[in-house]
């Protein structure tokens, strides 16, 4: 009677274990790759205020992704860090700091969403500088970069 009960105490719970792992784990869905070189393409900001944030179209975006968590670089003059997380196809990042006058040293707010038509992706979204109503949010459009 106690090798039966042994052999059910040392194999039969790791077995139980990794069959509840194995269940947990299948729910589980591994977020968007966005990881590279994106180009921007912004857009003229609408509404009251005006835009303190200068980006020229086909500025490079970086990013590199281990996971949810994201490092990015808008690879412009001041080669602005951010760092964030993608949820879904939501990404969110905070980091740099605003170099407009109305906004200086603001934090930057980068918020998109990934879209996928035809096997094309794209990120659609805004950068502002958080915290800071004199400064409308730059809108952009974002393409991976060509190779």
């Amino acid at each position: 009677m106690k090798p039966i009960l042994l052999y059910l105490l040392l194999v039969g719970i790791p077995v139980l274990a990794i069959a509840g792992i194995l269940n947990y784990g299948g729910r589980l869905e591994a977020p968007p790759p966005i990881g590279g070189s994106w180009q921007l393409a912004p857009s003229v900001p609408t509404g009251s205020g005006h835009a303190c944030l200068d980006i020229p179209s086909g500025t490079a975006l970086e990013i590199s992704q281990s996971g949810v968590y994201l490092a990015l670089t808008l690879k412009d003059p001041f080669n602005a860090r951010f760092s964030g997380r993608i949820e879904h196809a939501q990404v969110e990042a905070t980091g740099g700091a605003a170099w407009a006058s109305g906004c200086f040293g603001h934090p930057l707010v980068l918020r998109a969403h990934l879209q996928t038509e035809g096997g094309e992706a794209r990120l659609v979204g805004s950068l502002a500088a958080a915290k800071c109503g004199a400064c409308s949010p730059i809108l952009f459009r974002a393409a991976p970069a060509k190779k």
